[in-house]
């Protein structure tokens, strides 16, 4: 989202809220939405997403380090699946540089098995 941003940077501190506009293709889905910062640390939430399409909002201070997915994914398969980091830094919007979403975290064993399908319509920050 480098692109999309790159002439609001100052805009950005007086965002306090992720707004995703979504629905899930089955009956609900758990969906992880984060922020990846330039150090590749991924802040981020576990959200239920129901069938009807919904605007959901996440405030920022509610965002907690999760795993970075490794994209794109190398082949043969060499590297682990989320980047593994020792990052201590702090959420810093002003650092943002892409958005991860994920089906799988937040999922138990028996939510895995399932079919899982999400339509996004839109992301934003308000």
């Amino acid at each position: 989202i480098l692109e999309k941003i790159e002439g609001r940077l100052t805009d950005l501190n007086n965002k306090n809220t992720l707004v995703l506009i979504a629905r899930a293709l089955e009956e609900s889905s758990k969906v992880q939405v984060a922020l990846t910062m330039d150090n590749g640390s991924s802040y981020g939430k576990t959200i239920e997403i129901s069938s009807k399409t919904q605007q959901y909002e996440i405030s920022l201070q509610d965002l907690e380090l999760v795993g970075t997915v490794t994209l794109p994914r190398p082949y043969p398969s060499f590297l682990p699946y989320y980047f593994e980091h020792s990052n201590e830094d702090k959420f810093d919007i002003s650092r943002i540089e892409k958005i991860q979403i994920s089906i799988g975290p937040g999922l138990n064993l028996e939510e895995q098995q399932k079919s899982h399908g999400v339509a996004i319509q839109g992301i934003y920050l308000k």
